[in-house]
């Protein structure tokens, strides 16, 4: 029971279905939810020196009709699969979480409603203008507002999303404007900042602003769908690693950019770039602390191919302000182990392209 307490650590608010041989185990708490749910049996096991604990289980060749009754029933279930030969395992057999299913997050065929849409919706609530946004990945419909209490409690009773970001502050205040008939889960405050957001949509659509998508200025909207990206990288654990030494420390880095780098850089480009002359105290001093933290990133790079080990979410979040270097008076080549990270990724094709979405670019610079 040990390596099933160590996965469903990682998950505590899923379902885990744990592959035992030809058979998706779940325990204690899950167990009795997923009997009621699904009407199979519910037992019980010795659990070593503790308790016993409760058992519920089915074959896993009947995971594509258990699926959809767990989240159609409102649950997040947490797939954890055998990851090699049981035959062939020395010790315990090495398992992981392989995909993690939400209700509105899913691309399984049966789970998905083919007559409607299946959208996930983040809203932010931090004033009396609200922000939303629906993204469904089915068929890859994003859309953004804002507006007062009213008109976002008509854009949900439209949409009917089938799960709702929002802040864990909010979640109560949520319920008490909205009634209690959404799926909702909760993200920590930290995701729902302008500064996040537009970085993350920035880089997802590879473009510098997001003027050419007709949103720059739906602050609100813009922080409820930098949330629902920020989501999507923590549940796939795509560029953003789900648990362990690795997600904190693309965590750690992201955060470095958000409360240091990018605020620090956006001051220089606007006292050394737009307003230049107009107050030397504070050229001098953004300048001198946008050195600074190139600094800490070129001893980081020292270290590592890319900021947080693998090339990340960190990476992306932090390539972009880099890329204005020549605005910042910066350079590059006085930090080699930059400029050696710099034009790695300005060499990834997707990179390439996205650079020049919405409008086209001169081309990517280089030191």
């Amino acid at each position: 029971m040990k390596q099933y307490y160590s996965v469903k650590a990682s998950h505590p608010d899923a379902v885990l279905l744990f592959r035992v041989g030809d058979f998706y185990e779940t325990f204690g708490e899950d167990a009795i939810r997923t009997s009621e749910i699904l009407g199979i049996t519910l037992t019980k096991r010795a659990n070593g020196a503790a308790a016993s604990v409760e058992l519920a289980g089915f074959p896993h060749h009947a995971l594509d009709n258990y699926l959809p009754k767990l989240v159609r029933a409102g649950q997040r279930v947490a797939i954890c699969e055998q990851l090699e030969d049981p035959k062939l395992a020395k010790k315990i057999v090495k398992r992981g979480i392989t995909e993690l299913v939400t209700p509105g997050v899913t691309y399984n065929e049966n789970v998905l409603d083919i007559r409607e849409n299946n959208f996930l919706a983040s809203i932010y609530m931090d004033h009396q203008i609200l922000g939303i946004a629906f993204l469904d990945i089915s068929t890859g419909e994003f859309l953004t507002s804002q507006g007062d209490q009213a008109f976002i409690d008509k854009l949900l009773a439209s949409f009917k999303p089938k799960e709702v970001l929002v802040q864990r502050t909010h979640q109560k205040l949520f319920q008490d404007l909205f009634g209690q008939g959404y799926y909702t889960f909760p993200l920590e405050e930290w995701v729902y900042t302008e500064e996040n957001a537009r970085n993350k949509l920035q880089h997802q659509f590879g473009t510098q602003n997001l003027k050419g998508f007709g949103v720059q200025d739906i602050n609100y909207g813009i922080i409820a769908s930098g949330a629902i990206l920020q989501y999507l990288a923590q549940k796939t654990g795509q560029f953003w690693p789900a648990e362990g030494e690795a997600h904190w420390r693309v965590t750690e880095w992201l955060m470095w950019q958000m409360g240091g780098l990018g605020p620090m850089l956006g001051q220089v480009h606007h006292f050394v770039k737009f307003n230049k002359g107009k107050a030397p105290y504070a050229e001098e001093r953004y300048a001198k602390e946008a050195k600074r933290l190139y600094g800490v990133l070129d001893r980081r790079l020292a270290e590592v191919e890319y900021v947080a080990g693998d090339y990340s979410i960190a990476d992306m979040s932090i390539w972009p302000w880099i890329s204005r270097f020549e605005w910042q008076g910066i350079d590059l080549n006085a930090f080699p182990e930059v400029a050696r990270w710099y034009k790695a990724i300005a060499d990834r094709p997707a990179v390439q392209r996205g650079y020049h979405v919405p409008v086209e670019q001169p081309g990517i610079p280089m030191p």
